[in-house]
């Protein structure tokens, strides 16, 4: 995360000037010389062969979306890279790690917002939980509950019960039956949000 990594260098110097050389030797991805860039920006650049200024990159980055919208301007294999390293991360501990205390941050923050989205999606389920429901489709429900805790107890990886038709969709709402769940990694379902996901 380059916030993170920014977060962490501008602790550590509180602001003193430090060279590239120094900073890489310390391991460190950015270093600070007190010198604005020649478009008069006075922060952190790049270690690396470009040395790029971070508000330059910030203000090219800001006028390729607003020139290309909805445009990343990466091939999609680099995008599939991309998307592969994120899932290796939140796989990872470092990245579960994570997770877990920025969720912890965040309720700190404020508790009250969380505690709203838990009781409105408990809403959702139960709105779109139709009435006719048998006490056999039920017990299957229980059953592909439980096969998500089951997983999640080997401790490999985090599992998530996904709507495959979302409950609270864009284009399209589901329904919280047996046929419309399915047990998925925790990172891809975070990935498909509210997506309906339409096969090739």
């Amino acid at each position: 995360m380059q916030t993170d990594e920014i977060n962490r260098f501008r602790n550590h110097f509180k602001g003193a000037e430090v060279s590239k050389k120094e900073a890489v030797a310390l391991g460190f991805k950015h270093y600070f010389t007190g010198k604005p860039c020649k478009h008069g920006h006075l922060c952190e650049r790049t270690a690396n062969v470009q040395n790029t200024c971070l508000e330059c990159a910030k203000a090219r980055s800001s006028k390729k979306r607003k020139e290309f919208p909805g445009n990343t301007g990466l091939t999609q294999a680099q995008i599939d890279r991309k998307n592969e390293r994120g899932r290796i991360y939140g796989r990872s501990e470092k990245g579960k790690e994570y997770r877990r205390n920025y969720r912890a941050k965040r309720y700190t923050q404020d508790p009250v917002k969380f505690i709203t989205k838990a009781i409105t999606r408990t809403r959702r389920v139960r709105t779109a939980t139709p009435p006719w429901l048998s006490e056999f489709d039920k017990k299957r429900i229980e059953i592909i509950y439980a096969c998500r805790d089951a997983l999640n107890k080997l401790g490999h990886d985090n599992w998530h019960v996904d709507h495959i038709i979302p409950i609270q969709g864009k284009e399209v709402c589901g329904l919280h039956i047996p046929s419309n769940l399915r047990v998925i990694k925790a990172f891809d379902n975070r990935s498909k949000g509210n997506r309906l996901e339409m096969e090739g």
